[in-house]
């Protein structure tokens, strides 16, 4: 699968309002046993998504680097796609988000490889985790396992 890069941020944000705003079970709040049990149908229905924004520099005459940061959405039943902050809450109060962390850092590493791979053997990824997720010593191990499975430059791969 080849990643597709796209600075989706202005049609997100001009949809964005409406999503927050629609009646749904995420308005009753990330504690709602609807709201979690709706976000973990998406999520199980293979809803949640990466794309990888560029990381470009506005200084004059400097040399363009393979910069990319992870982007994770979520993409609703009528295939609308939901900024994090209208799900993540609800992933962290359901206490997920370590599941979902891993499964997007998998993902981003192996897109990373690919990139790599397939001719630009420079490309660096930026991935945020949870700080849940990086006080937990079994989630370090599982990322740190990720990574040295890989087949990565080395620093090429950054958590944030």
């Amino acid at each position: 699968m080849v990643a597709t890069i796209t600075d989706l941020s202005k049609t997100l944000k001009s949809k964005q309002g409406a999503l927050l705003t629609e009646e749904s079970c995420l308005e009753q709040g990330p504690q709602s046993p609807a709201a979690q049990t709706h976000i973990k149908s998406l999520i199980d229905a293979g809803g949640l998504v990466l794309e990888y924004q560029p990381i470009i520099s506005f200084k004059k005459d400097e040399k363009h680097r393979n910069m990319f940061e992870t982007l994770v959405r979520l993409k609703d039943e009528s295939g609308r796609l939901l900024l994090p902050e209208a799900f993540l809450p609800i992933v962290a109060a359901a206490g997920w988000m370590d599941k979902v962390d891993l499964w997007i850092f998998r993902q981003a590493l192996a897109v990373l490889e690919e990139m790599q791979t397939g001719g630009a053997p420079d490309a660096v990824l930026f991935v945020n985790v949870a700080t849940a997720t990086l006080l937990s010593d079994q989630s370090i191990r599982a990322i740190g396992a990720c990574v040295s499975a890989a087949r990565l430059a080395p620093g090429s791969s950054v958590v944030e």
